[in-house]
Formats: C-alpha cells, structure tokens, sequence
C-alpha cells in the first residue's frame, strides 16, 4: 500500500471492490460517485472521501472509470488475491460460517477445516476433509493466514496462541470469549452475536 487509508475506508474496500467487479462483467463503463451510492446504499459524500483518501480514482464531472478503479483496488490493496483461511471448529456454528463462505463470493479461501468429535473428524464439507485438531501442527498449510475460530470459548485463548505460534495472523473470533495477544502483528476481530443481538433489543427499546 503506497499511502496511508483510514480503517473506515479500508473496511468499505471490499463493497466498493465487488460493485466494481460486478458493473465491469455488465460492461458499464464509468460511474458518479451517485450512482455508487445508489447501488451500495452508502452516501456519495463518503464514497468521495474514501477514493479521495486511496488516489486520483475519477475526474470531476467525469465519475469513475471502472476499469481503472478495479486496477488500483487490485494493485494497491491485493483484493484480487485470495487469503487462505482455517476454521476451527465445526459444530453448527463452524458449518454455518463455513456454508457462508462457500455460496458467497469474497475474498477467502477456506483450504481447511479441524474438529475434536471423533463422529465429524475424517467426514467432508464439499471437497474439504475434516482434520483432527490435534494433528494442526503437522498439517496445517504454511501460507495460511486467517483463522475462524468457532469453538466453545473456553478453549479459545489456548487456540489462539497455538495458532500464533504456527504463524496465524488474522482472526475471526465468533467463541463469545474475548482473546488476546501481544504481538502486534496479530489482528483479532471479535464477532459477538449475542451482544450484537442485545444491542438491538436495547436500541428497539429506546426508541419506544
């Protein structure tokens, strides 16, 4: 990335990637920055702020060539190129994400998947074999970058610093159990769906 981007711009990149990609196969040649926001329900204020914030994107009056847009997105930001994921876990939860995964497009590529139950352990999600957790260290793949962790949150902290240990840098933490690490190389989300959820109720209250 030649130049800093915010966080709030860096997290909208995907969306506006996938527009991108999706008005290039419609061959539409260029957009506005309110044609972008009619699509993606994002206001054309922002979308101009944010290609503002990663370079010269489009002309005034003129809007933005797609095709130009989708080279930057893909030279600068690598949103062309796949990360390899493992997801930990695979109880309901684990194949609910991995389902997600498999019917949407995005920017992962889920190349493995560990368990401990004996009765799923060897069994298959499409052409994925199920591992053994306790063989993670011999077989997980070296360029594995991401790692989604949907086991029950007891185990979770442990998880992750074995995983770090392996050379796992990103995670996606849906155990409900907040984790941590020191090594600031290593980003973790946390993806709380009861809280998400409590949140609502208590915003649906308020506004009564």
């Amino acid at each position: 990335m030649s130049k800093f981007v915010p966080f709030s711009t860096r997290k909208r990149l995907p969306i506006y990637y996938k527009l991108f990609k999706t008005l290039e196969a419609q061959g539409v040649i260029s957009v506005t920055s309110l044609d972008v926001a009619n699509y993606i329900n994002i206001d054309a204020t922002t979308i101009r702020r944010d290609f503002s914030a990663i370079g010269k994107l489009g002309k005034k009056g003129q809007g933005y060539v797609v095709t130009a847009v989708l080279s930057i997105f893909e030279d600068e930001f690598e949103l062309n190129v796949l990360e390899k994921a493992v997801i930990i876990g695979f109880g309901h939860l684990g194949q609910a994400v991995a389902a997600y995964f498999s019917s949407v497009e995005n920017f992962i590529d889920i190349s493995q998947i560990y368990d401990v139950s004996e009765d799923i352990i060897d069994t298959k999600f499409n052409d994925i074999i199920i591992r053994d957790y306790k063989s993670i260290k011999k077989t997980i793949d070296s360029d594995t970058s991401i790692a989604i962790l949907t086991l029950p949150g007891k185990y979770a902290q442990k998880t992750l610093d074995k995983l770090v240990d392996l050379g796992i840098r990103g995670f996606v933490n849906f155990t409900g159990r907040k984790i941590f690490c020191e090594n600031k190389d290593v980003i973790i989300y946390d993806i709380d769906i009861a809280q998400t959820m409590q949140s609502l109720v208590y915003d649906l209250r308020d506004n009564h």
